[in-house]
């Protein structure tokens, strides 16, 4: 991009939890892992709200879960502190408008703190694609594991069934089981 060899390019990945452990954590390790052993002189830049952890601390958790050692000389950690607008118990309605639009925050705050040469979201945030590749004129990606929205989700709202995303007051209302199944 912009006539840079390897050596100048920045991969930003936008995992705001990139600390957690779980399945998502280990395909972004991976991925790290990968870009580093196929371009090795490129920088990597990960955006986390996990502000409460040392970059040295996320690493060696990543070492012992994964069994994955990245490596530290070529990782830069930028820390998002606006991570709470992304945090569903922010949005006890509208939660995935709500997320979507705190995505846009947390994303404004990643490209105001450091603008890689490429971005990839691996958390599912689509709405910080366009932001970066239209403001930064980043090359985005995406790998994203588990949707926003599931097929149980849909099927809960349409077939009218009670569950975590579907109340009482909407399932027990085909207007707002219409109206839902639109929003979603």
């Amino acid at each position: 991009k912009r006539g840079r060899d390897e050596g100048n390019i920045t991969v930003g990945f936008f995992h705001p939890y990139c600390n957690a452990g779980g399945g998502g954590e280990r395909v972004l390790w991976r991925a790290i892992s990968c870009v580093h052993r196929r371009y090795p002189a490129a920088g990597i830049v990960v955006y986390t709200g996990d502000t409460e952890a040392a970059p040295d601390q996320i690493l060696q958790k990543a070492r012992d879960r994964f069994d994955m050692d990245v490596g530290s000389e070529k990782v830069n950690f930028v820390y998002l502190h606006k991570r709470k607008y992304v945090e569903a118990s922010m949005y006890p309605y509208f939660t995935i408008l709500g997320q979507s639009i705190g995505s846009l925050i947390l994303g404004v705050e990643a490209m105001l703190s450091e603008a890689p040469d490429i971005f990839i979201d691996t958390m599912g945030y689509a709405f910080t694609l366009p932001l970066f590749k239209y403001v930064c004129g980043s090359k985005v990606g995406c790998y994203v594991h588990y949707p926003t929205i599931s097929t149980d989700m849909l099927d809960a709202v349409q077939s009218r069934r009670l569950a975590y995303n579907n109340k009482k007051r909407v399932s027990g209302n085909p207007l707002a089981s219409f109206v839902k199944l639109r929003y979603y």
